[in-house]
Order: C-alpha cells, then sequence, then structure tokens
C-alpha cells in the first residue's frame, strides 16, 4: 500500500474509538448511585437535628438499595436545625464533617467556639464534645460527612472551621471546575482525600472521565439546579441531590450548568490507592 494511504488508513484508525454500550446494556442503574435527601426518611440527631440521609454505607460495585455506595465515608446526611434553638451537647466515635449550606449561629467543640453561616465548615474529631446553635430567625440547613475512623489513626486535638469566603480558587480541573479546598488530608481527615467547594460557570460541561475501583467520588447539588451525565444518560440534578462516579473504570461522568450564571456543588473524595 502506497506510504500516503497508510498514513492516511492510520490517522482515521486512530480517530476512531469504541462506542461504549447504554447503560441498559451493561446493567448500569444510575438510580441507585443517587439520591436526594427528600427520598428518605427523618432521623433526630445531635439532639436537636432533623437529619436525613442522602448517601449511605455499602458496596459501589454491588449496590442493593439506593444510594447505598459509601466505602471511605460512612455516611453523608441533610440536617436541618429550627431557628433560636440549638443540640444537645453531643460525643461519638466517629469523626464529623459539617458543612453550613444557610443560616447563622455558632458550634462549640471542645473548648473552641466559632460563628458559622452559610459557607462555613467545621471538622469535629472524634469524641470531641460539640453544640451547633442557630441563632438566625430561619432554619440552618448543614451538610454532614461522617468518617469511621480506622484503627491508628490519630485525630486533631481541636476543632478547624473554615470559611469559603476566605478561600481562594486554587485551580481549575476538567475544564469548568473552579476548586476551593474545605479541607484535605493533612487537616486531619480520617479516611477520606478532600472536600470541596466546586463552582461551574455558565453553559459549560465538566470533562466527562471514568474512576477506577476504589475511588470514591461525590458530587451533591447546592444553589439550584443542574444536570448530571453518567454513562449513556443525563438526569436533572435538583438542588438537595447528590450521586457517586460508578467506579467501575467505564462510566464517564460529569455535571452541566445550562444556567446563564456559576452554580456550586458541594464535592468529597478518597482516591488514593496507596492509603491504609
Amino acid at each position: 500500500m502506497p506510504f500516503l494511504l497508510v498514513l492516511i488508513s492510520s490517522v482515521i484508525n486512530a480517530q476512531v474509538t469504541k462506542e461504549l454500550p447504554a447503560n441498559t446494556e451493561r446493567g448500569l442503574n444510575v438510580s441507585l448511585y443517587s439520591r436526594c435527601w427528600q427520598d428518605s426518611d427523618a432521623e433526630i440527631s445531635h439532639g436537636g437535628l432533623l437529619e436525613r440521609p442522602v448517601l449511605t454505607a455499602g458496596d459501589p460495585q454491588h449496590v442493593t438499595k439506593p444510594g447505598a455506595v459509601l466505602v471511605y465515608a460512612k455516611r453523608f446526611s441533610r440536617a436541618v436545625l429550627e431557628h433560636q434553638t440549638q443540640t444537645q451537647p453531643a460525643r461519638h466515635p466517629d469523626q464529623e464533617i459539617l458543612y453550613v449550606v444557610s443560616g447563622k449561629g455558632w458550634v462549640q467543640g471542645g473548648e473552641r467556639r466559632a460563628n458559622i453561616e452559610d459557607g462555613t465548615a467545621v471538622l469535629l474529631p472524634p469524641d470531641m464534645p460539640h453544640t451547633i446553635a442557630n441563632t438566625g430567625s430561619q432554619p440552618m440547613e448543614i451538610l454532614i460527612v461522617t468518617e469511621a475512623p480506622k484503627a491508628g489513626f490519630k485525630p486533631r486535638a481541636d476543632m478547624l472551621v473554615h470559611y469559603v469566603r476566605e478561600l481562594p480558587v486554587t485551580h481549575i480541573s476538567h475544564w469548568s471546575y473552579a476548586v476551593r479546598w474545605l479541607f484535605k488530608e493533612e487537616d486531619g481527615l480520617a479516611n477520606l482525600s478532600n472536600l470541596l467547594i466546586v463552582t461551574q460557570d455558565g453553559m459549560t460541561i465538566g470533562s466527562p472521565h471514568a474512576h477506577i475501583p476504589l475511588w470514591e467520588e461525590v458530587w451533591y447539588k447546592i444553589e439550584d439546579d443542574a444536570f448530571m451525565f453518567v454513562g449513556s444518560e443525563v438526569r436533572k440534578m435538583p438542588n438537595g441531590c447528590g450521586y457517586i462516579a460508578p467506579p467501575d473504570a467505564q462510566t464517564p461522568h460529569s455535571v452541566i450548568n445550562v444556567t446563564d450564571k456559576p452554580t456550586r456543588y458541594f464535592y468529597f473524595a478518597y482516591y488514593k490507592l496507596d492509603k491504609k
């Protein structure tokens, strides 16, 4: 074959990719990997929080019920504290990370008390007595990520508080994700690699990509609605709904903002394969 034809053939073959089978052909039920807080029953926790789980512990390779997909986080919930109330002093063996979506008040962790408002992230080490107060005139909305520390974990000695308004955008990831780090491993996370607030500009999509087994990446929509892209499907992603990217090394995922203004997501992940 003449050299030119060989070259053209090579270029054409390089540009042809194998089409991924549809989710239904692969037996991938996206509804098992996504959930909204409205779909779960309410529980009372901390002596005052009305808490509803979004995602819970399970096996992401063999999901048996919607949202039971977490391995490195133990539980991810959305909670409400009524106005002008506070929780009872609580302590438990699990580590908790709080993110205040709306409302204002204070949190007491050990000997430290800090003001909280929308955009406040709080890391509460295991067995630390803590109280949350809502001093505002509206209900306070809080996201809670729970970690069950493994043997040998050395927790922080103090409560750590970060405010989104004080955090810089460190980089742009996957085409359109402006990243603010809430907490990193060195801040005292027990199992997770990081927690972020991700801002996505209007009329953009994140670069679709897949995750290998043992990776845990969760997206949760705050502030308005968006769309999630998982495998062969695009689904609405309303405020209050989240999903885990199926860790099967073949399902691309992304989030899409079809509005003309920026929007935000709460995000947490585990992605270090050498972490014990």
